[in-house]
């Protein structure tokens, strides 16, 4: 993983030096990218717990990196989306509802570092028209998710990076009782993310505010969701 993040950087200059709310020397500017694109890759293969989750994720947060390349005619990166687009697509139709394929590590790995990489290639091409917490706000879901995870294990005296069936897709699952049911609702919530983010994609302090805003309704519903979960073990 730090690998390729090193030849994303290496080869395409995907560097983040712009965090909206301060520029980053470049000598902290590279270890911070290659930090970044390691926890999407890996936050990418947390999420991939669920028929189309992980590649509905990707599907849906492509088709909103599409549309602003687009805007700002990034021709290149438009095609790279576009190729990629499709190829999930190609997967996402086996993969559900029923689950005829399956990503594995390799292809849920692979997902997180193109979406890592074509984030930071769509915020330095726009010249900061587009914000660089755009991204975090797209991939919120499988970002948060990772970071409340390891916050969570460690909380409970675990180790942060031994697994464990308590993410939050999985209490969903638990609820609901249906695999490509509980992919859907949480791919509904994903558009509806999604839309809000790209309405307001080139204002940093408004994106801040709407990250807040979802950390807190998803620390509300994933403790819902555990209390509905403990409470349907004791019965």
């Amino acid at each position: 993983m730090i690998t390729s993040a090193i030849i994303a950087i290496s080869v395409l200059d995907a560097v983040i030096t712009n965090l909206g709310i301060l520029e980053l020397p470049y000598l902290i500017a590279v270890p911070f990218t290659i930090f970044a694109i390691v926890g999407v890759i890996n936050a990418f293969n947390i999420i991939d717990g669920l028929n189309g989750l992980s590649s509905g994720i990707a599907l849906i947060s492509l088709a909103s990196f599409y549309y602003l390349a687009g805007k700002y005619d990034l021709i290149e990166l438009k095609l790279i989306i576009l190729i990629l687009l499709f190829s999930i697509l190609g997967f996402f139709v086996l993969n559900f509802p029923f689950g005829k394929i399956f990503l594995g590590d390799s292809g849920s790995y692979f997902l997180g570092f193109s979406l890592a990489v074509i984030s930071i290639l769509l915020i330095n091409l726009s010249n900061g028209k587009v914000s660089p917490w755009f991204p975090s706000v797209v991939l919120f879901i499988p970002i948060w998710e990772t970071l409340f995870s390891i916050y969570r294990r460690k909380r409970e005296g675990k180790n942060p990076f031994i697994p464990d069936n308590f993410h939050i897709h999985q209490l969903v699952y638990s609820l609901v009782k249906n695999n490509p049911l509980s992919s859907l609702l949480i791919l509904v919530i994903q558009s509806i993310i999604t839309i809000i983010a790209v309405s307001i994609y080139n204002s940093t302090s408004l994106l801040i505010i709407y990250f807040i805003f979802l950390v807190t309704i998803y620390i509300l519903s994933y403790n819902f969701l555990n209390k509905e979960e403990k409470l349907k073990d004791a019965e």
